[in-house]
């Protein structure tokens, strides 16, 4: 069984990777909706490198979001509502979440 900062540890993983192969088609980005306010309020226990590596994640969550997309997918509008709470809660950067 995983411990706490294991499992911190592996989806926060699992964040940068699906954002980092993310696809508007994929129909996982529902996925993400979820997991990314549970990162938010792990972040006590993270370390610098893990908040610094969820602050650059954000980023490249706010810049997919901000994208023109021909088709709104359900990827699409799942990916624009993890930039609102994003936006709405502050990244680890700011020291908001």
């Amino acid at each position: 069984m995983a411990t706490a900062l294991e499992k911190l540890a592996n989806n926060l993983k699992v964040y940068e990777v699906s954002v980092a192969y993310w696809d508007e088609e994929a129909n996982d980005t529902f996925l993400l909706v979820g997991l990314r306010p549970w990162l938010q309020r792990q972040k006590p226990k993270m370390d610098a490198g893990q908040i610094e590596r969820l602050a650059v994640t954000d980023e490249k969550v706010v810049g997919l979001a901000g994208k023109y997309y021909s088709d709104e997918t359900e990827d699409v509008k799942d990916l624009r509502l993890i930039a609102r709470l994003i936006k709405e809660y502050g990244s680890p950067e700011q020291g908001l979440v």
